[in-house]
């Protein structure tokens, strides 16, 4: 779940989840959110995903990745007028 916590609460690296897992805002998001009592360290978390052969995701990824092409989930939208 600390994974997942990693994304969901947007930090763009393990490095600074692992510098900010302490802070008063960050602990009460993963206890209320994730239901995360301690966050494990950037050293335990590299240690977990080392184990994973991203060949065993490649499959799944793909018809992920394949299903929002096909819905155009990852068009951007651009709301606003750009004038030339």
């Amino acid at each position: 779940m600390s994974r997942l916590a990693i994304f969901g609460l947007k930090y763009p690296s393990l490095l600074q989840f692992d510098k900010n897992r302490n802070e008063a805002p960050i602990k009460a998001n993963l206890q209320t959110l994730y239901g995360i009592a301690q966050a494990p360290s950037d050293t335990y978390l590299r240690e977990r995903l080392d184990e994973v052969d991203p060949n065993d995701l490649r499959k799944i990824f793909t018809q992920i990745f394949s299903h929002l092409q096909r819905d155009k989930g990852l068009v951007y939208k651009c709301t606003k007028r750009v004038r030339s």
